[in-house]
């Protein structure tokens, strides 16, 4: 099994870079019972060179083990995105995985888009569009005044869905009836119906 981060709760929430190491006997770490030193850095440069440190911690061996870091900087302070929990990172590190250095973040909390035909950058961006576009939408509510009674609306549900075509206008669209009035007098009735429509928007 490969080392990786399997999930941060980092605060700043920005692009890391975690240096995992497998403890030796010689090495000073806070706890001489765990089997992994993390190291975490701002930049894949320094996390190479291992300078400019800006936190650490050790955990044991194990997949998606919780892991708490120590202030090794005085900028940026790391502190924890969910204050209800009391870890920072939870990693996966079994014994005979070698050294490694793993990107990782920002966090978001859209889920997660798992398709096997999402093999190239292209098409995981076209996909991760078309998700956020299809959560975002504008609801309108109107009036409509139909030219002549028709008999078959009052038995139409309220909250059913029809389609609305004007020939005159070239509309053809589906709306939601949340309401049906019938008025006038018994040798003219008229409909006016009150429908929401939904559009899609995109950002």
């Amino acid at each position: 099994m490969a080392a990786s981060i399997y999930i941060s709760n980092l605060d700043p929430n920005q692009k890391w870079f975690a240096r995992l190491s497998a403890i030796t006997s010689e090495e000073s770490i806070v706890d001489s019972n765990d089997d992994v030193l993390i190291e975490l850095f701002n930049s894949q440069s320094d996390a190479e060179a291992s300078i400019n440190r800006v936190a650490y911690g050790s955990f044991s061996f194990g997949a998606a083990v919780r892991a708490t870091l120590t202030d090794d900087s005085e900028e940026p302070e790391i502190g924890l995105f969910n204050p209800n929990d009391t870890w920072h990172l939870r990693v996966t590190f079994t014994e005979g995985d070698e050294d490694t250095i793993r990107e990782f973040g920002p966090m978001t909390d859209l889920d997660e888009v798992i398709d096997p035909l999402l093999v190239t950058d292209v098409m995981c961006d076209a996909r991760a569009k078309l998700e956020v576009d299809k959560a975002t939408h504008l609801k309108t509510t109107r009036a409509l005044a139909l030219a002549t009674h028709i008999q078959e609306l009052e038995c139409l549900p309220t909250g059913d869905k029809r389609n609305l075509t004007d020939n005159m206008r070239g509309l053809d669209q589906q709306v939601r009836v949340d309401e049906i009035r019938i008025h006038g007098d018994r040798n003219s009735l008229l409909n006016t119906l009150t429908v929401v429509e939904f559009k899609d928007l995109e950002r």
